[in-house]
């Protein structure tokens, strides 16, 4: 803790949840002309883990954040840009299929 504290799991008191962090590619062919498709970092928690593999195409519903950095206490007026999921949709499986 920031304490100095060591920290200890009471196994029967923790309480987990699922986690997963995607990322979100443009698709290469809606992309503009010359240019690599831009990607987004999503979270997605509980119901929304694996609700998607590698290669899906998917639709994702969220809300866009900015998140300042808690590594030094202080924000230098750079902050991450992350996407909280709130719905996963299926378009296709993979392209191959």
């Amino acid at each position: 803790d920031p304490d100095g504290n060591p920290l200890q799991t009471e196994f029967g008191l923790s309480v987990y949840k699922d986690h997963q962090m995607v990322y979100l590619q443009e698709m290469p062919e809606r992309a503009p002309a010359g240019q690599l498709p831009r990607s987004i970092e999503i979270i997605l928690d509980n119901d929304l883990v694996d609700a998607c593999k590698p290669g899906d195409r998917v639709m994702i519903t969220g809300i866009y954040r900015a998140l300042a950095s808690k590594a030094t206490g202080t924000t230098r007026g750079m902050f991450r840009t992350v996407m909280i999921g709130n719905h996963v949709r299926m378009i296709t499986h993979d392209v191959g299929e």
